[in-house]
């Protein structure tokens, strides 16, 4: 059975992060993605050799399959290390980020904070946060307008012959746009005499006018 990852961060509604420890055999389930350790530069402590990095290779898994791998490795070449049998393991500091794309955005990133090395008993494990961001869901220019912007329309309910019938649009969440262009029908009923009868008032989201029946 693969463990389920239960602590979660919630940077926001789009991104959940959760803060795991990657044994090496092990794999840990976060938001219906696989994480596992499946490879390390060395399989214990005393392996180590002056001047080589320190790395940890992470592959994730969807519905079984591979969807990506990425090495976190220390930043330089191990320096300072000295190798000492009653020592039952060693961590390695990280700070590196990987980044898998998919469709053009970020859909998981992994921010990894340290490698341990284990000598009694050889068991290594990296530290990291992994997140998944959720994906971006595209639509067209259409539903865009229809999602953004509304409009409602109200007239005059009663009006006598050569009396102004005044007509109302108002349009909602206009500071998205640069420009608007209003279109309208008027009944055959109506005459519209643009120098006498049609009368225009507009602000920034209210348009009226007015026609003669």
């Amino acid at each position: 059975m693969v463990p389920v990852a239960v602590s979660e961060d919630v940077v926001s509604e789009d991104v959940v992060c959760v803060d795991v420890v990657l044994v090496w055999g092990e794999r840990v389930v976060v938001e219906g993605y696989v994480f596992e350790a499946t490879d390390f530069s060395v399989g214990r402590a005393s392996e180590i050799r002056l001047g080589e990095s320190v790395w940890a290779l992470v592959s994730v898994y969807e519905n079984g399959s591979v969807v990506w791998r990425e090495v976190f490795s220390t930043n330089e070449t191990v320096g300072a290390y000295a190798y000492n049998a009653n020592e039952s393991s060693y961590m390695f500091d990280l700070n590196c980020t990987g980044t898998y794309v998919e469709n053009g955005a970020d859909r998981i990133r992994v921010n990894a904070s340290g490698i341990v090395i284990g000598s009694n008993p050889p068991v290594q494990s990296i530290e990291v946060q992994a997140c998944i961001i959720a994906p971006v869901e595209l639509i067209s220019f259409g539903e865009w307008m229809n999602n953004t912007f509304s409009v409602s329309k109200s007239a005059s309910k009663e009006v006598y012959v050569r009396e102004q019938a005044f007509v109302e649009l108002k349009i909602t969440n206009l500071s998205m746009v640069d420009r608007v262009e209003v279109v309208d029908s008027v009944a055959d009923e109506f005459v519209v005499d643009p120098d006498r009868d049609l009368y225009w008032d507009y602000s920034r989201d209210l348009y009226r006018y007015s026609v003669t029946p």
